[in-house]
């Protein structure tokens, strides 16, 4: 309905701003609107001033269309609002103020529409203006025209391609990973194509399927459960070093042909370490997300399994002498299939060589197997001399390592444990088998075993 000023109200209208040949134009959008979902339609108007209250009818499909609310926004804040939508197929809305709007522009009210979730794509659905009519804060009615506006269904997203190129290649997988490493802030419309399991939740398996897609692969099942055959063990290494050192935390696993992808978060002591970088193999496709202090956030996937037992490699420098628990808060592990693993977490700790340690002691070699050569680290509580011996499963000496004096401290490092090459004292390689190793260090002495495998 088009309401026309006359003479009579003429100076109503000039009143409050309003010239009685001018005509305010309110208009509803031609938007789109995904299936099943929600989408809120503006009533616009150019400008508000001296608009005191509105009475509007807007039709639309009932058959594929259900109003969810209507309310006012930032323009009509402050209006009452009374809405009715007993009659399916259009929705009245009333509202006035005791002032009139001194200006503005956008939204007068937004209404918000479900739209079905059978509604088929292209579909267009008119909305329209059954009758509309704004008052003065006098009650006149304000000349206006108004403009119809429609929805067009279109898809939410097209599952895999995150950046709405058409295309599903590597560079959406990649965005996944950001995506779920909070590495970036997704669009809803990412957020649609990145989930492309339908869980929910944009993880590294979601980034697995897409990179399958992207090389042609069919796209592996959903919903099967994790079974008691895909156990995989995740663990972190101990680290050493001093202020100033930069020093690599590998993180390895066991299980390694049935991995293909995960999600991890590894918790340090920001005032002992700084994350610097993470890497991994090239086949590996990873994303990091350093920017938590104390937190570590990992994301990665392959469209084949893991050819390596070291998963990453986790570059930290130490910024004070001290210790740091390195754990894991959070794994989530996937197979080629994009299914979940069933992992188990080990953890370690930093500790700074500066350290002056409570108490001797002797500790695990490394590795352990070993062929041919193997590491023994221990800890002094006190400088003193110390040499470690190495005897057969029968108690034969095979071999002394005189290490000399050693200040008190730490010696667990690549470069500081002591060192085995395997060979007796006659430079033999030794056969395979259980070994035993004894430290002296002044009044210390404690043993541990060993194993040679070839």
């Amino acid at each position: 309905m088009i309401i026309i000023a006359t003479n009579a109200i003429r100076q109503d209208f000039e009143a409050v701003g309003i010239g009685a040949e001018e005509r305010i134009l309110i208009a509803l959008p031609e938007a789109t609107a995904a299936p099943g979902g929600p989408i809120t339609v503006p009533v616009d108007i150019p400008d508000a001033m001296g608009v005191s209250g509105a009475y509007i009818v807007v039709a639309y499909d009932k058959d594929v269309l259900a109003v969810g609310e209507a309310k006012t926004t930032a323009l009509s804040t402050g209006m009452i609002l009374a809405v009715n939508t007993d009659t399916p197929g259009e929705v009245v809305i009333s509202m006035a103020s005791a002032e009139a709007l001194t200006g503005g522009s956008g939204s007068l009210i937004d209404i918000v529409f479900i739209v079905s979730a059978s509604a088929e794509a292209d579909t267009v659905i008119p909305l329209s203006f059954s009758e509309a009519e704004l008052y003065s804060e006098l009650g006149d009615s304000i000349p206006l025209d108004t403009q119809d506006g429609k929805i067009t269904v279109k898809p939410a997203c097209v599952k895999g391609d995150v950046n709405g190129d058409g295309e599903i290649k590597t560079s959406d997988a990649i965005l996944a990973l950001r995506i779920s490493a909070n590495a970036m802030t997704p669009t809803p419309e990412q957020k649609c194509a990145a989930d492309v399991n339908n869980d929910g939740h944009i993880r590294p398996n979601d980034a697995i399927v897409i990179l399958r897609m992207a090389t042609g692969q069919a796209a592996p099942g959903e919903g099967v459960a994790a079974s008691d055959g895909r156990h995989i063990t995740i663990a972190l290494t101990e680290a050493y070093g001093v202020i100033g050192e930069s020093i690599t935390v590998p993180v390895n696993v066991d299980n390694v042909d049935i991995l293909a992808g995960g999600d991890i978060r590894i918790a340090y002591d920001s005032s002992v370490l700084r994350a610097v970088d993470v890497s991994s193999h090239p086949n590996v496709l990873l994303i990091s997300n350093l920017a938590e202090p104390g937190t570590v956030h990992i994301a990665f996937a392959s469209v084949d399994r893991l050819s390596s037992r070291t998963l990453v490699q986790l570059r930290f420098d130490v910024i004070a002498d001290d210790v740091s628990s390195l754990k894991f808060r959070s794994v989530e592990l996937y197979g080629s299939d994009a299914l979940s693993l069933i992992p188990r977490s080990i953890d370690r700790e930093f500790r700074s060589w500066a350290m002056i340690p409570a108490h001797s002691s002797l500790l695990q070699n490394y590795p352990n197997p070993f062929n041919p050569d193997t590491r023994i680290p221990y800890q002094l509580k006190e400088g003193t001399d110390v040499t470690i011996r190495i005897y057969s499963a029968t108690g034969e000496l095979v071999r002394e390592l005189n290490l000399g004096h050693k200040p008190a401290g730490l010696y667990a490092g690549h470069d500081r444990a002591a060192y085995w090459d395997g060979r007796n004292g006659a430079g033999e390689q030794l056969a395979s088998g259980v070994y035993f190793y004894t430290i002296q260090a002044g009044e210390f002495v404690a043993t541990k075993k060993m194993i040679l495998a070839k």
